[in-house]
């Protein structure tokens, strides 16, 4: 089992910085910098993932593989293809993965860059892929945060007494973890992996942290590592898609001069992830489910365990609907989002 962003606990030494609110209130998140190498990834946050983890321990030996989710996810994703590597020699039963969000991208990689991995994973019968909202073409809600509208950011800038928003995002923009979900292919007027499209963007007092352009650089790699894998990918079978539902998930950005930077939203995601950057065109109608749940509940809507249990289990569930949720059509397909609230 494998978290989204921020699902994993993360440690300095002995010392948990995140998820403590206590720590963080006395403004620790600093000691979380990147060029930080005493930080270890603990475990899954319980109170995300510790229920589902539970349900399926009846059934299956489920090991949660807690991620550094600051970091790259290519670099942790060949920590998680050594892990199965070990699995695979240590017992001959199939191997199934849940990647709930970013951890869905984690696999993805490992898959892109140690294909033999997956090759024999995938020859197991009984094994399986699935992603419960992944954001596959990245998320406006990473430029919301740089931003500082997105409201997980602005209850961290709430709690923490010692740091200001701009001391924060110093910290949070050097993550490349965080910057490899920024969006792709975007709807938009921004090519948010350009340096050059965050000049576009008011700044008025410099409130927020304009991204490195080598961490960037770098952001854009990971994409083309996922696109190429993607087209070699030549069985995707074995590997199903969860959506979610919610409303206001953030689709692009429109811009009204350097005065005003406006981000669009629409009720057909999970108000995180957009069904359309979330759900490649590889699992088609066959592989895509939809959960009445929004995006950070995917790994715990306990009506919807049974549904994870069938999939992980026959790769099909008469529980969950294959066709999209009837969304919200009081308004319009698309409209402007206001800063998230706290």
């Amino acid at each position: 089992v494998l978290p989204g962003i921020m699902g994993t606990h993360l440690a300095e030494g002995s010392s948990r910085i995140w998820l403590n609110v206590l720590e963080l209130a006395q403004g620790r998140i600093a000691n979380l910098q990147i060029t930080s190498r005493k930080v270890q990834p603990q475990a899954l946050v319980a109170l995300a993932y510790g229920n589902l983890v539970d349900y399926l321990s009846a059934t299956h030996e489920v090991i949660p593989f807690p991620y550094d989710w600051r970091l790259s996810i290519v670099d942790e994703s060949n920590r998680f293809a050594d892990a199965l590597e070990a699995k695979l020699k240590e017992a001959d039963q199939p191997i199934r993965i849940l990647a709930h969000s970013m951890g869905g991208l984690v696999t993805r990689a490992m898959i892109a860059q140690r294909p033999k991995v997956w090759e024999q994973i995938s020859k197991r019968d009984g094994s399986r892929f699935i992603m419960l909202g992944t954001p596959n073409r990245g998320s406006y809600q990473i430029p919301r945060l740089i931003l500082g509208q997105e409201k997980t950011f602005r209850m961290l800038a709430m709690l923490d007494v010692k740091n200001s928003v701009r001391q924060l995002l110093d910290v949070i923009v050097r993550f490349p973890g965080v910057l490899q979900l920024l969006p792709i292919g975007a709807d938009g007027a921004l090519d948010f992996l350009d340096a050059a499209a965050w000049d576009k963007l008011p700044n008025a007092g410099g409130k927020w942290v304009k991204p490195r352009a080598e961490d960037l650089a770098q952001a854009r790699a990971f994409h083309e590592l996922l696109e190429a894998g993607r087209k070699n990918l030549q069985d995707w079978s074995k590997i199903l898609y969860v959506a979610g539902y919610g409303r206001g998930a953030p689709v692009s950005v429109e811009l009204a001069g350097k005065k005003e930077a406006t981000f669009v939203g629409t009720n057909q995601g999970d108000g995180t992830v957009p069904w359309e950057s979330g759900i490649l065109p590889e699992f088609g109608q066959d592989r895509t489910y939809y959960m009445e749940a929004p995006h950070g509940d995917l790994a715990n809507h306990r009506p919807s365990f049974a549904a994870i249990y069938d999939l992980l289990n026959e790769g099909a569930t008469t529980r969950l609907s294959k066709a999209p949720p009837r969304y919200d059509r009081s308004e319009e397909e698309r409209y402007p989002l206001r800063d998230e609230s706290v």
